[in-house]
């Protein structure tokens, strides 16, 4: 996977809200690390289609998330 898909990984958990306002907040290294997996494996046909569409998928898939990943998504208000 590369460093440009890990990346966007993090801007939909931490920078959702962020992004409708502009920002381009990324999450911590651990925050990328916690749900890199669950992204890979729930959610690889829309990595392409960008940040907002992957955190649409995560959170359709919160069910089969890492608990680590659901705490992400759960302390970015997600």
């Amino acid at each position: 996977m590369s460093k440009t898909i890990l990346t966007f990984a993090f801007v939909f958990a931490c920078g959702a809200g962020a992004l409708a306002q502009g920002s381009t907040h990324r999450g911590t290294p651990q925050e990328e690390k916690a749900c890199r997996g669950d992204v890979s494996r729930h959610c690889r046909k829309v990595m392409q289609e960008g940040d907002m569409v992957v955190l649409q998928c995560l959170k359709e898939h919160r069910q089969q998330l890492t608990r680590a990943c659901r705490q992400v998504l759960e302390q970015n208000g997600q």
